[in-house]
């Protein structure tokens, strides 16, 4: 402490010794962060982005704390140390306390949902029966949209992944009927059925000329290429596979350089957009014309066979 002497101006002179307060170092009133850390035990589907994200921490932080590297292995059991932070609750400069250890309870993992590829099934219509965007399904299993799928193989779902329930059917209204007097109509016998298998084929697809395109349908009102010659087969029992490419490895291969082409055959092309992939497929009614569905903004057309310059494939189905 120091002291302040103050004096009058009188005659009598007058001092003061005031004492004055030394200044106080200034103390950090609030505390001090410190560093605590928690644990992760490894579960089986863990990887460390997703641990991460599960655990709202910051990846490069958690990657630090461990000494790891975004691609270092992980093995169920393993145990992660995790970053936290927690203020210090205000104290005296005493020996600061050791850091409080959590351990945290691992979330349940979902697995992915395990799906068995059936007959006639695509991508896309998979992916529509559950709800899904097909991009998750292309990552998940490391596949492309030009993937060929065949029955029995396994896909990997989204976890969670459930079948979409159906529309409930229109509640119907019960209408009383009023007895009408009928009058006897000469009836026209039906036309006879087709000679042969192709000929079945044949007429169904030519009865959809003029029907519009739309991408992944496959009747009764709109078809795509692939889905025209699906449902013109399964008229007679054959079961095609919803995609172009996956159906010219179907069936048995037609040399058209050397055999000629017949209705029934599939005839397949390139993408214009791509000259190397498959992605157009049309039904030979002849050896020189043929059915199909050219594109979106388009209708079912029948027209001349493509030249044998721009065909790529032809398969055949039903020998005749």
């Amino acid at each position: 402490m120091r002291r302040i002497t103050l004096c009058a101006t009188a005659a009598v002179a007058l001092c003061l010794l005031i004492p004055v307060a030394a200044p106080v170092e200034a103390t950090n009133s609030a505390a001090g962060r410190r560093a605590t850390s928690a644990e992760y035990t490894v579960q089986s589907g863990d990887y460390l982005l997703g641990i991460a994200k599960k655990l709202n921490v910051g990846f490069r932080d958690l990657l630090t704390l461990n000494q790891l590297t975004p691609t270092s292995p992980l093995y169920p059991g393993d145990v992660l140390k995790v970053p936290t932070t927690k203020l210090a609750a205000k104290a005296a400069p005493t020996a600061a306390a050791p850091p409080a250890t959590t351990v945290l309870a691992a979330p349940t993992a979902q697995p992915p949902v395990s799906y068995t590829v059936q007959e006639g099934d695509a991508l896309l219509g998979i992916a529509k029966r559950y709800g899904l965007k097909y991009g998750a399904i292309l990552k998940l299993n490391g596949i492309t949209l030009d993937a060929m799928l065949r029955p029995g193989d396994t896909l990997l779902l989204p976890p969670g992944a459930t079948p979409v329930a159906p529309a409930p059917p229109p509640t119907t209204v019960p209408v009383t009927t009023v007895p009408v007097t009928t009058v006897p109509v000469t009836t026209v016998p039906a036309p006879a059925p087709a000679a042969t298998p192709i000929d079945t084929v044949v007429a169904f697809a030519k009865a959809q000329v003029g029907k519009p395109y739309q991408f992944f349908t496959a009747g009764p009102d709109t078809f795509d290429c692939s889905g025209l010659t699906l449902a013109s087969y399964k008229q007679i029992g054959v079961n095609l596979t919803h995609q172009s490419l996956a159906q010219s490895k179907q069936g048995r291969a037609v040399d058209w350089t050397v055999e000629p082409i017949k209705a029934g055959d599939l005839v397949f092309m390139y993408s214009s957009r791509n000259p190397s992939v498959i992605s157009h497929v049309g039904l030979a009614i002849s050896p020189t014309r043929w059915v199909h569905a050219p594109r979106p903004g388009d209708v079912v057309r029948e027209g001349p066979l493509p030249p044998a310059s721009r065909i790529i494939a032809v398969r055949r189905f039903v020998e005749t």
